[in-house]
């Protein structure tokens, strides 16, 4: 099974200084990529040496600190623009409203999750599909679950919003007659509310991500233990 090597973890042995040039001992390149010994230094991997002695430039020598890594998976940063990695992230705080067949529904929902907050903050949600639905979504349904929190409900594909009236007087439109906003006025109103910090932001990133890398780990293990018969209590 693989096993990633993450910064917000930290390394084995504890953290280090960002100054602080380490090496890195049998770390494993990549998912099934052979083991080498790495030097880090200035936030930047500075010299690679396989295992066997075999290619990249000569390991300095000093006092350095060593991690081993029992063979752990070293893996460049990855960078896709088009994943929408905030939006992905922030739908883990966020109701799922994408199995929800009616605006009733959707109320009864917004009714039993939306009361925990006392300090006012907007309560998101975000896939429903109010085309399929029987009944219309209304700003009246959800001012009469939950009156005094702002709600802002976001379709499945991002060109509808649905506000409670406490959210659509934070966003200046308190005299709109349905609470449900499409495409240009959908994105400004959006745009309007209230957004959580950078700092906030990139602690759920960082969360989303470390759940994923768990998922991986998990399916790797589910499916090792599938090849060889044998039981494992990580995939139980």
């Amino acid at each position: 099974m693989a096993d990633f090597v993450s910064a917000r973890r930290g390394l084995p042995g504890g953290d280090l200084p960002p100054a602080t040039a380490l090496i890195l001992d049998r770390v494993r390149l990549g998912a099934g990529g052979p083991l080498a010994r790495l030097r880090v230094a200035g936030g930047r991997v500075t010299h690679v040496v396989a295992e066997e002695g075999a290619g990249g430039r000569a390991m300095p020598a000093g006092g350095e600190r060593v991690l081993d890594l029992e063979g752990r998976v070293l893996l460049p940063g990855l960078w896709d623009a088009h994943v929408h990695m905030t939006e992905w992230a922030s739908a883990r705080h966020r109701l799922d409203l994408s199995g929800n067949a009616s605006a009733r529904a959707v109320a009864d929902i917004v009714r039993e999750r939306g009361g925990g907050a006392s300090d006012g903050a907007v309560l998101f949600g975000y896939g429903f599909r109010d085309g399929l639905w029987p009944d219309a979504p209304h700003k009246a349904l959800l001012d009469a679950v939950l009156p005094d929190r702002p709600v802002a409900l976001v379709s499945a594909d991002l060109h509808a919003a649905w506000l409670n009236s406490a959210c659509l007087a934070l966003v200046g439109r308190g005299d709109h007659p349905s609470g449900l906003v499409r495409e240009h006025e959908c994105h400004e109103v959006l745009s309007a509310l209230p957004a959580a910090s950078a700092e906030v932001v990139d602690g759920w990133i960082a969360d989303a991500c470390e759940a994923a890398a768990a998922g991986c780990r998990s399916r790797i293990c589910w499916t090792s233990v599938r090849a060889r018969g044998s039981s494992c209590p990580r995939a139980r």
